[in-house]
């Protein structure tokens, strides 16, 4: 009989077999491979004849044969076939045994267990999942004499082959590019094993795949890429379209007259010009390019998602147009809100409200309730912003605005304020989302109302005030509103720190605020002002005008003064035209006769009929009467350039708004206003005046209108006149105000004393280099956290008191007064100005002095205040959350914030004559530590990463290999927040986590390929390894314990960096007493070929650990003399971080206690009265400028 060792080894490689049934393959393969003999593996063949015959009748002998009684002289399965031995084919069993165990391996896991080890351990990795293969005969001799390295090879490229069709499988559109890749490279063996590892294969499978079409994966990664190809033009065209349909968010672009015609088309065009549209500026991105449109235009699911799109931008087109709908017919409204069918709903918007795009309505009105009712809303929005800012609707819009107000109120307050029928029914069209936009526009509406209420101008004169408000947060809006005093200060500060410490810096959009136009707004109001009729003011400001100079407003004034004798301009018309004509002049505004009689009908004069009445003409008249007594004053003097102070005085009178005659002793009010050390003094002295009809009406006009900074110009004025004067009565007077200087100075000196000695107590703070609450509880965290924020609003309140003292001291400040002489003035006259005037000198001179102190008080609060907000608290809030510890830093590194992907791709500058080393791979596996956490010293130096993003430490050394000059670049990275979490090991039935954040070696110093490491790579293999250690261990709170150990993550292929990186770490801990551990603190995971405990020296029988092994790295290369120096140099590092980490602690820990017994101390009620003026004077005048620009840092 011929012999079948052919055929049968041809059948052990046939596609039949694959095809077999799993169950069977394996009993008739594991009886193979359990045969002891050739004898006992011809009667495996027969045993299994059924099976065998199934896969190729061929193989199996003729009629005469079982699996008992085989013929003596029978050559079936010769033992020494010259092909295809029986000791060859047990292989070849062993060998497919084991591949289809692979193949039938679904864990991806295990499949790149077998990938990554070497021949040997992958050997003995698969005698684990595969009994049968251990327990074959000569296995235990030589498990290579069952399964040869060529048997692993074909093993693991069944794995890989195993591990790609899933991967391949289920690749989606972003694995598109990996797998053309993979078809472009299949004949670049250097190129396809990069493509590969890109897809998870690890590094170290060569010469799996020199024939990828043999594989059957060329078809199936063709058969993906034409199937992802379609998902991807598709996928690509939806991102696009979601690129286009987020930049029509605002409304302003959307309802833009290119966007208008888009909509229009029809379905085909709407397509053809999305594409096609030029978009405006507004537009940024455009619509999906020429190549995805088309290649998406045959599937039908890229004209679904266009109409859906289209239907969309219709809908909210329609939506925001009603909105605006201005003014809004509520008529028209009302039917709208009644209507309930969606085809008289879609014929009233065209018919009533100017819809006449059919395209645009006929998408966005269809039988879609919820659809509909958003236009209804759309509608009630619009009528909400049109509500008159009025007092007969400050109820409702308080009610509209107010956070708590429920949506059932909102509907039943419009639905009363609307009438016509509708109901709170009519209103449920209104649902939660819409509350944002109504309770906006009724807080805009309200805020409108309130600066008509508070200013004399008028809500017209503040549109930019208006406009900026309309476009603030939410909170911002409400806080203002809450807050109205501030609103008077926003109407009149020039200073952008102090409108931003109301404002905020960013409007709702995220847009930084422009405060540009709301200044100009507020100093041209300044000057309207000086009207020195309030009425004539607020018509004006009202109207735009080029009235902005000073010239300006004095030639209206004239005007006025002019007219003073008028005793009502309603009944002399044409005196009035005079003023008018002045004013009309000064506006800048051509006069085409319409322009002119439109201007004169704002004041109520009427150029035909040359009348003047109405409401305006009439409280215009009545304020010009009750100035009457002041005008009086001011004609004789209006041009006595000596009276200047008693003329500004005046217009600070007649600027005045008057609810009734102002009949006055003007020279008893003039002395009280000089006399009064601050306007409210003066406000008081007003009421004890004779014959003064000094109202309250009149006291808050004054207030409102006449900052402090303004009263003491005012008041500083006159002394200076005072100075100026050579008549020897003054000297009283003169003397009156240097003593109310001297008095304010000596209780300025006395709290500037007092406040000295707060700041020599709070500026310990300053000792503090690097905050360090280490070891504090939660508890004593908060308490510090409170601690320094009384430390931090005391630091406010005395720079706002000492800003206020700095101003007051300056008004308060003289000049010298002139000296008299003899003649005309006697010896006595000119003795006694010489005194004033050496007073004057001693107090100009004591309060420049007090300045200059004031001024480095000033610096010094400042200073603490910083370093409380910036450092302190901040150091603080850390430690309380445990979001950012210390990181150490290597001054020798290149240390900066890159994209995670980014920084996994080194980008090795190329240098002439100079070797480079390999680019690693993202998809490749690195060494990593899990451990220590971020910090501040770091994150001050390169800011702190984003969630995508880790911190770089790169160095770069330039060694000679031989004759060759090479490059040696090296990195690790920090990475605080990785992906996943951070690792943890088991011990017992404990998971131990480590510490949070992760150390990952990108590119550890090595010599060029092929090439041994010279002493100088390896010197640079030690200091990398040391530095990372340094890192490591100088951000830990404590040192590791076996219990919450480090964990290193070995990768197969890099034990030499896990030998170094581990050996610097149980170095540093054996050697550093602050941070000291034994070598079983660090843990090791992951598929590395290292055992740790071979480089330790063990005593044989109990296991001791005496040490290093005398073939350790430690041994070997780190005591060498040729690396010992750097190995030392970093371990003096750690101890200086280390011994500065407990010197800050120690330093903050005294600074802590310090402040918390310096603000136990009441000082004498000191510290409560600042913060009682403080308060006073930001009520009164707002925020101070300083403190502002401390606030909004």
């Amino acid at each position: 009989m011929a012999k079948k060792n052919q055929e049968f080894y041809n059948a052990l490689l046939s596609d039949e077999l694959r095809d077999a049934d799993a169950t069977q393959r394996k009993k008739a393969l594991d009886a193979l491979l359990q045969a002891d003999s050739d004898e006992n593996f011809r009667k495996a063949i027969i045993a299994n004849r059924v099976f065998w015959e199934a896969v190729d009748d061929e193989t199996v002998p003729e009629e005469g044969w079982d699996d008992v009684n085989i013929p003596a002289n029978d050559n079936y399965i010769e033992h020494d076939d010259a092909h295809h031995s029986i000791e060859s084919l047990r292989q070849v069993v062993a060998q497919q045994r084991a591949k289809y165990s692979v193949s039938a391996i679904t864990d991806q896991s295990i499949l790149l267990q077998i990938l990554r080890h070497n021949k040997d351990q992958c050997r003995q990795y698969l005698a684990t999942k595969i009994p049968e293969l251990a327990s074959a005969p000569g296995w235990q001799a030589d498990p290579k004499s069952v399964l040869t390295n060529d048997a692993i090879d074909v093993v693991k490229r069944q794995a890989a082959i195993q591990y790609l069709t899933k991967v391949i499988n289920d690749a989606k559109v972003e694995n598109l590019q990996k797998l053309r890749d993979v078809i472009t490279h299949e004949n670049n063996t250097n190129a396809l094993k990069t493509d590969l590892e890109a897809l998870g294969i690890p590094p170290h499978t060569d010469a799996l795949f020199n024939d990828l079409a043999a594989t059957g994966l060329k078809d199936l990664i063709e058969g993906k890429i034409e199937s992802i190809e379609k998902e991807a033009s598709l996928k690509q065209f939806k991102e696009e379209l979601q690129k286009f349909e987020d930049a029509l968010q605002d409304p302003d672009v959307l309802l833009s007259t290119a966007m208008r015609d888009l909509l229009h088309n029809d379905k085909p065009n709407f397509l053809d010009g999305l594409v096609a549209l030029p978009p405006p500026v507004q537009l940024a991105p455009q619509a999906p390019p020429l190549d995805y449109q088309d290649k998406a235009k045959a599937q039908d699911a890229a004209k679904d998602i266009t109409e859906e799109m289209h239907a969309r931008l219709c809908a909210r087109y329609v939506e925001e147009s009603l909105k605006r709908m201005a003014p809004l017919n509520i008529g028209h409204m009302v039917g709208v809100l009644k209507e309930t069918r969606h085809g008289t709903i879609h014929d009233s918007l065209r018919d009533n409200f100017g819809f006449d795009r059919a395209e645009i309505l006929d998408r966005a009105v269809v039988n879609n309730p919820a659809q509909n009712n958003k236009f209804k809303a759309a509608l009630i929005k619009s009528y909400v912003k049109q509500l008159p800012a009025e007092l007969a609707n400050e109820t409702l819009l308080q009610k509209l605005a107010t956070p708590e107000t429920s949506i059932q109120d909102i509907r039943s307050e419009l639905s009363t304020k609307i009438g016509n029928g509708v109901s709170r029914a009519h209103l449920e069209c209104l649902q939660a989302e819409d509350m944002t936009e109504i309770k906006r526009a009724a807080r805009i509406q309200l805020f409108k109302l309130r600066v008509e209420q508070i200013s004399r101008l008028g809500q017209g004169a503040h549109s930019k005030l208006i406009d900026l408000y309309s476009n603030l947060p939410d909170a911002k809006q409400v806080d203002l509103l809450k807050n109205l005093p501030h609103v008077n200060f926003l109407m009149s500060t020039q200073d952008d720190d102090v409108l931003k410490s109301y404002l905020g810096s960013k409007d709702a959009k995220g847009q930084v605020l422009d405060f540009t136009a709301l200044k100009a707004e507020n100093e041209n109001n300044k000057i309207l002002k000086q009207i020195q009729n309030p009425v004539i003011a607020k018509v004006l400001a009202g109207v735009t005008t080029n009235i902005h100079r000073p010239d300006q407003i004095d030639a209206i004034n004239r005007s006025l003064l002019s007219k003073k004798d008028v005793a009502d301009f309603t009944t002399a018309p044409r005196d009035f035209e005079v003023v008018l004509n002045v004013i009309f002049r000064e506006s800048g505004i051509a006069d085409t006769g319409t322009n002119k009689r439109d201007f004169f009908a704002k004041f109520g004069y009427d150029v035909n009929a040359n009348t003047f009445t109405g409401p305006i003409a009439t409280a215009i008249k009545d304020q010009h009467v009750r100035n009457k007594p002041l005008l009086d004053v001011l004609d004789p003097i209006k041009d006595n350039a000596a009276r200047m102070d008693t003329r500004n005085f005046l217009g600070l009178m007649l600027r005045v708004e008057k609810a009734g005659p102002f009949d006055t002793d003007f020279d008893d009010l003039e002395e009280a206003f000089y006399e009064s050390p601050d306007l409210e003094t003066f406000l008081q002295k007003g009421q004890t005046l004779d014959a003064v009809n000094f109202t309250p009406a009149i006291q808050d006009k004054i207030r409102q209108d006449i900052p402090s900074d303004e009263f003491n110009r005012l008041r500083k004025d006159y002394k200076d006149r005072l100075a100026n004067s050579d008549n020897p009565a003054d000297n009283p007077k003169i003397q009156a105000q240097h003593k109310e200087a001297r008095d304010v100075l000596t209780d300025i000196n006395a709290k500037s004393l007092a406040l000295w000695d707060r700041r020599e107590k709070l500026k310990v703070v300053a000792n503090i280099d690097f905050p360090n609450f280490k070891g504090k509880t939660s508890n004593e965290l908060a308490a510090l956290k409170n601690t320094y924020k009384s430390a931090q609003e005391e630091c406010l309140n005395a720079i706002s008191y000492l800003e206020q003292a700095q101003k007051t001291l300056n008004s308060l400040k003289p000049i010298e007064p002139v000296a008299l002489t003899n003649p005309p003035r006697s010896d006595q006259e000119v003795a006694a100005r010489a005194q004033v005037i050496l007073e004057a000198k001693q107090l100009i001179s004591d309060i420049n002095v007090r300045l200059g102190r004031i001024n480095s008080r000033l610096a010094q609060y400042k200073g603490i205040y910083n370093k409380i907000s910036n450092d302190i608290l901040p150091a603080i809030n850390k430690a309380s959350d445990n979001s950012e510890k210390e990181l150490y830093t290597d001054k020798k590194a290149t240390i900066f914030i890159q994209k995670r992907d980014k920084a996994l791709q080194m980008s090795i500058p190329s240098s002439g004559g100079v070797s480079e080393l390999y680019k690693p791979s993202v998809a490749a596996p690195r060494t990593a530590v899990s451990g220590g956490a971020p910090d501040q010293t770091l994150f001050k130096a390169v800011g702190k990463p984003e969630a995508d993003e880790v911190i770089c430490f790169d160095h770069s050394a330039t060694v000679n290999v031989g004759r060759s000059t090479v490059n040696i670049h090296s990195r690790f990275t920090y990475d605080p927040s990785p992906p996943g979490g951070n690792v943890g090991t088991i011990k017992g039935s404990d998971v131990t986590k480590s510490a949070p954040g992760r150390y990952e070696v990108v590119e550890f110093p090595m010599p060029p390929q092929g090439q041994q490491p010279t002493t100088e790579i390896v010197k640079e293999q030690v200091d990398f390894s040391m530095r990372m250690a340094v890192q490591i261990l100088a951000n830990l709170k404590k040192p590791p314990t076996e219990a919450n150990p480090l964990v290193i993550e070995g990768v197969y292929g890099k034990e030499e960096e896990l030998k170094f990186l581990w050996t610097a770490l149980v170095h540093l801990g054996e050697q550093n007493p602050k941070m000291k551990f034994s070598h079983k603190a660090i843990a090791i995971t992951g598929d590395a070929t290292f055992e740790p405990e071979k480089e330790r020296d063990k005593r044989a029988l109990i296991g001791t650990d005496k040490g290093w092994a005398k073939g350790s790295v430690h041994a070997t290369v780190f005591e060498h003399s040729n690396y010992k120096n750097a190995v030392k140099t970093h371990v003096e590092n750690l101890k200086t971080r280390l011994d500065n980490k407990e010197k800050d602690a120690k330093k903050t820990k005294e600074v802590d206690t310090s402040i918390q017994k310096t603000m136990k101390d009441d000082m004498s009620g000191l510290r409560n009265e600042l913060k009682v003026k403080a308060e006073d004077l930001k009520k009164k005048e707002g925020v101070t400028p300083e403190v502002a620009r401390l606030q909004v840092k």
